[in-house]
């Protein structure tokens, strides 16, 4: 049953959900919802939070950086007056090499996992060297209190 409706949905819809209907899933009809998705890409460029860059450049800068972080896939979330670009920083990114091949780029939060790992134990043995700055939620809350 799943097997067989949900493709055809999937192909006839675009399914999320928004930030103003809750849990609610939306369906978008393909044509609708790419009308909606290129009129939130151009007003994310003309706003120049976001740039345009060619595979082949993506490519050459990927290729120079042997440290550097792989471009996170793009979701777009409807609101009540807009969207909302999400970063998917745990999604692998693939760029179209030009040749009919795709080069598969790992996740963004895969990449800085070490980093991230290598931080927190400096942050566990010399804490006063971060200042006010948290590794997560639970640590907000307690530097708050003595804070104020």
């Amino acid at each position: 049953y799943c097997h067989f409706i949900n493709p055809i949905l999937r192909s006839t819809f675009y399914i999320t959900e928004t930030e103003f209907s809750g849990t609610r899933v939306l369906y978008y009809r393909r044509p609708v919802w790419m009308r909606i998705r290129n009129a939130s890409l151009d007003r994310l460029l003309s706003k120049e939070q976001y740039r345009e860059m060619s595979s082949a450049k993506a490519l050459r800068l990927l290729s120079k950086h042997n440290i550097g972080c792989p471009p996170a896939p793009l979701r777009i979330l409807p609101k009540k007056t807009g969207i909302r670009a999400i970063a998917m920083l745990s999604k692998t990114c693939e760029i179209d090499n030009g040749s009919n091949k795709r080069t598969k780029l790992l996740p963004p939060n895969k990449v800085m996992q070490s980093t991230f790992h290598a931080l927190r134990y400096e942050h566990e043995k010399k804490p006063a060297l971060f200042g006010a700055g948290v590794l997560g939620l639970t640590e907000v809350y307690p530097s708050f209190c003595s804070f104020v």
